[in-house]
């Protein structure tokens, strides 16, 4: 397992396991199974905390940084009202930018961390089989199906 290429790959929102691009539907919507390789995201309950935690660190941290640099330049006088401004507006946008970012991130080092039980790999293995029998079938089935 090669643990730079399955975090690159959640830094690039990307499957952990296959390296497949189209996750999402949406911005904020991670599909439920790889369209490719069938691996399942969300592996246990409460397993999307892990993902809000590092959305939280990611923004904190770039905000603190950014905070102390604003503090180094303009001390003494420092503009209080505008910096609260902008301390909310970044916080809020950040977040929400980073969000599905944080989702692939966290399932990289899970994936990374926790290796597939047989069973999931078993699971994944029939599903992707299942879908290329449907294709084969119906000819043009949505990938996404899979769900």
């Amino acid at each position: 397992m090669d643990y730079p290429e399955i975090l690159c790959r959640g830094l690039l929102k990307r499957c952990p396991r296959c390296g497949e691009s189209k996750l999402f539907h949406r911005w904020f919507t991670i599909v439920l199974r790889c369209p490719t390789c069938a691996h399942y995201f969300e592996r246990d309950a409460g397993y999307w905390s892990g993902a809000i935690a590092l959305n939280g660190l990611v923004t904190g941290g770039l905000f603190m940084a950014l905070l102390a640099a604003v503090l180094s330049v303009t001390w003494p006088h420092v503009p209080t009202i505008p910096l609260f401004i902008m301390a909310v507006i970044f916080n809020v946008g950040f977040s929400l930018f980073f969000f599905p970012f944080s989702k692939t991130i966290w399932a990289a080092i899970d994936y990374a961390l926790h290796p597939l039980e047989p069973d999931e790999v078993e699971e994944s293995y029939e599903l992707v089989h299942l879908k290329e029998q449907m294709l084969v079938k119906h000819g043009d089935a949505d990938s996404r199906d899979i769900d």
